[in-house]
């Protein structure tokens, strides 16, 4: 009986679940945001691209080494599309994570998690999977 309901549920839940696809896009310098960081991203977001990063808090930092950024972001496309999400960074081992969801319009459903690092200079890589899904 329990083998049965694990691939019952299996089947249900493969047939609702979305195939989670790579997800990349770099955080640059400024580049006219009066934040600090504005998006470069590759298909299928190219329409991020110029899009300013809006670094809502808290910001969690843990001086003089800025060892640790934690912060609430929020990236809008336009007044009715965005999408919302958390950066957490470590200045030390230069290495993080993120999360992005609760999008709305063009992006509702839209789901990425991965990690955070720091190729160069200011330039930060944001690479993952992401996938479309109901918010439940």
């Amino acid at each position: 009986l329990t083998v049965v309901l694990l691939v019952a549920l299996t089947l249900v839940l493969g047939v609702d679940a979305a195939k989670p696809e790579p997800f990349y896009f770099e955080k640059l310098p400024d580049g006219g945001c009066t934040d600090i960081f504005m998006i470069q991203a590759s298909d299928p977001f190219t329409a991020l691209n110029g899009l300013c990063i809006d670094y809502l808090g808290p910001v969690v930092k843990i001086p003089p080494e800025r060892l640790f950024v934690s912060s609430n972001v929020l990236i809008e496309v336009d007044e009715n599309t965005s999408i919302s999400g958390h950066f957490v960074f470590n200045g030390r081992t230069m290495e993080g994570m993120f999360t992005l969801g609760h999008g709305t319009g063009d992006l509702e459903g839209f789901h990425a998690v991965g990690k955070m690092t720091n190729p160069s200079g200011m330039v930060f890589a944001l690479e993952g999977t992401y996938h479309f899904a109901p918010y439940e």
